[in-house]
């Protein structure tokens, strides 16, 4: 099986691409993260292509340095810490209330620590399917693997039948 097609998992393809130093980074939703070495003049492919981890991700944030990546996971709501040389992971915050279907990341400093922010998407109802609460935007302190929700956002279920205030 070509390593690129679908694999198992959710129905769906690349979410995020990243390029560090001689390499493009990728995650595949609900599948893996990998790597490729490219030639950065003409881009194409080096060598072959490396599995980093098989994980559910649904997007990460590659360090400066190349060294960790940090994934939203939509199956387990939660934010992982991914160890790019040892190529292990650990769950940094898990959280079925704030952190419902986290759906991107991005990577900034505050007082010189690393803190990611997470965008999530709404919360359904399995049995109604409506709206139970609105997307949110997450902050996490990753050192203390602390979660402050800093804005819940207005949403109109797929039906437009419920709109579901900013809280």
């Amino acid at each position: 099986m070509d390593e690129m097609l679908s694999q198992t998992g959710l129905p769906a393809g690349l979410s995020v691409l990243c390029t560090y130093e001689l390499y493009l980074y990728f995650s595949v939703i609900g599948v893996n993260f990998q790597r490729i070495p490219i030639s950065t003049s003409s881009g194409t492919a080096t060598g072959p292509l490396e599995m980093i981890l098989e994980l559910d991700s649904a997007s990460f944030i590659l360090l400066r340095d190349g060294m960790k990546a940090w994934m939203s996971s939509h199956r387990i709501n939660a934010m992982q810490e991914d160890d790019v040389v040892s190529r292990q992971e650990k769950i940094v915050v898990q959280n079925q209330i704030d952190f419902s279907t986290p759906t991107g990341a991005a990577i900034m400093k505050k007082d010189g620590k690393d803190v990611v922010h997470i965008i999530t998407s709404r919360e359904n109802s399995f049995e109604t399917k409506e709206s139970i609460s609105g997307g949110k935007v997450i902050r996490v302190a990753v050192e203390k693997a602390q979660l402050t929700v800093i804005l819940t956002a207005t949403v109109v279920d797929t039906y437009g039948k419920n709109i579901i205030p900013l809280d």
